[in-house]
Formats: structure tokens, sequence, C-alpha cells
């Protein structure tokens, strides 16, 4: 027999149930969730130019010096080396162009810096010191940094008629 009381009691458990509040055989359970972010530290060679020193003088008695402006662009802050091995043209720790006729025994030496004013020779071992992109802005932006590489072929050596190069290979290391 429905009764007063046996309607009413419906009632409020309807109301209750549709506020959310429930009887005290309610149950819960819960997770856990991890929340991740990485932040990685980059850097990467925006541009180079090559190195040219043109047409030289025969007799030269003077050093000869080209630049070019190396880019880096690594996130803010970073810090960073720039070194260059040793090619294959090399003899010992002096860097060569080698003529590109067929005998591949004539040479160029040449020396390769990172500031020529003061004598600072380019790295040829991996070093990630040196530089530090520029900071400031987002904390996300890159920024730029130029890096000089200065060749300098030293005077007093004799030159042999013909084209003259080298490859390198320019690493940042961070």
């Amino acid at each position: 027999m429905v009764t007063k009381v046996n309607i009413l009691c419906r009632l409020l458990i309807m109301i209750y149930g549709a506020l959310g509040v429930t009887s005290a055989n309610s149950a819960s359970v819960s997770k856990t969730v991890n929340i991740v972010a990485r932040y990685n530290v980059t850097c990467a060679i925006a541009g180079v130019d090559p190195l040219k020193f043109g047409a030289l003088a025969p007799g030269s008695s003077t050093e000869i010096l080209v630049t070019s402006a190396l880019i880096v662009s690594c996130t803010g802050g970073t810090p960073f080396g720039v070194w260059v091995p040793l090619s294959s043209n090399a003899n010992n720790s002096q860097r060569r162009m080698i003529s590109s006729d067929s005998s591949g025994t004539k040479y160029i030496s040449y020396n390769l810096y990172s500031n020529y004013a003061s004598r600072t020779l380019m790295p040829t071992q991996l070093t990630s010191t040196g530089y530090t992109s520029g900071s400031g802005g987002a904390w996300l932006d890159y920024r730029a940094t130029v890096v000089a590489l200065e060749a300098v072929i030293p005077s007093g050596q004799t030159l042999s008629a013909g084209h003259y190069s080298d490859t390198i290979v320019v690493n940042v290391s961070y």
C-alpha cells in the first residue's frame, strides 16, 4: 500500500539524485593523471657563405684574409661551440686546398680562425663552449648568433697556377 510517507521518500530520493546527493552506500573511484612537458635545447646552422679567396697575385708578400658569417640559431641562452675538423687535404695540422689538376700534388696552405684579430684558430675537435645564443623574448624563441669564419692564406708560399679548393664540415655542438 502506498502511503504519503512512501511517496514523500521516493520524491526526496529523486530530488537528491538529481542534485548529486548520494546515499551513504555510494562509492567512488579515482585515477592519477601525469602531466608532462619536454623542453628541448636545440641549435641549427641557419646559413653560411662560402669562403672565396678569388684570384691570387703571384709572389704576394702579405697574408690574404677572407671572412664569412656562420649563422647559428639556438633556443635562447643556449651555450654552444663551433668546430671544423681537418679535411683530407690537411698535412698534419695544416689546412690545405688542393689543385684541381690531375697531379693532385699542388697545394695552398691556409688557416681557419674564429677570431683572426686575436689569432684564435677554429677548433678542430668537438667543443660545446665558446658562444651563447641570445636570450630574451618568449621562452621558446630561437635566437641567431653570428660566428665569424675567417680564412687566411699565409704569405711566403710558392704558388703554381691552377684552381684550388677544399671542403670543410662546420659542426655546432651544444
